[in-house]
């Protein structure tokens, strides 16, 4: 506090510096990540008439819906557990998730196996929840909004261009070339995140870390948010909406 009883706010995040490439890199990766993670939500969607007529399936609401649910329902966690623990390691893993469960998409044999290969939301949902944090650990406050701009940005070009995509790979019946071109960008943005990734990881026990997550929190978020998806995928199609 100053002389004349004003607060001095200090930033805690961290200061403006010259950007090297490594800066720009990780930049580059998380933007991979969220390109990739919009893409499965447009361009599946486009696809979906060419998928269920391939599989032979009629549960196509469900290819879309469990993507979103299992990303939805596991963002809270994801970002708590990267928060209490360190990214780094969490976005390993939700990049190998994510880059598993689109090789099992890409080889589905029948609608089931489709839809249960889907849980690579979680993938997904917790990419994008540690992409958040790694701006804020490598971008001071001042500057965040600008990535955050650009992140949003390329969100908004991969849900623009995912329709075209999926619409072009569905009229060749090459549909699962939208789980086959994961895979190398994932891979090369997985190296980045590896060789170039630097950030604080917290102190403590792991049985105090383990105690700082709401658990109770996030199980409600997962029932909750499942019961709504469930009743609004089943609604007037498998159950009218007075049969409750």
């Amino acid at each position: 506090m100053s002389g004349d009883g004003r607060v001095k706010l200090t930033s805690t995040g961290p200061t403006s510096a010259r950007r090297g490439i490594r800066f720009w890199l990780i930049i580059l990766a998380v933007c991979m990540f969220v390109f990739l993670s919009a893409l499965e939500f447009s361009a599946v969607a486009t696809a979906l008439p060419t998928i269920t007529h391939d599989l032979n399936g009629g549960k196509f609401v469900w290819i879309a819906s469990a993507y979103g649910l299992a990303s939805t329902v596991f963002l809270p966690a994801s970002g708590g557990m990267a928060d209490i623990w360190s990214c780094k390691p969490f976005m390993l893993l939700w990049l190998g998730m994510f880059g598993l469960e689109s090789t099992l998409c890409s080889e589905a044999q029948n609608m089931n196996w489709l839809i249960a290969a889907r849980i690579q939301g979680v993938g997904g949902g917790g990419i994008l929840s540690v992409s958040s944090i790694i701006i804020l650990d490598l971008v001071p406050l001042r500057e965040r909004a600008t990535y955050n701009g650009l992140i949003g940005m390329t969100w908004g070009v991969a849900a623009a261009i995912g329709p075209i995509i999926g619409g072009a790979l569905a009229q060749h019946s090459a549909w699962r070339w939208l789980f086959y071109l994961n895979l190398p960008i994932t891979g090369v943005a997985t190296l980045l995140i590896a060789a170039f990734l630097r950030v604080w990881t917290p102190g403590g026990l792991f049985s105090e870390k383990l105690s700082r997550m709401d658990w109770i929190g996030n199980v409600l978020i997962i029932g909750s948010s499942s019961l709504i998806v469930i009743s609004l995928t089943w609604g007037r199609v498998k159950f009218s909406w007075s049969s409750a």
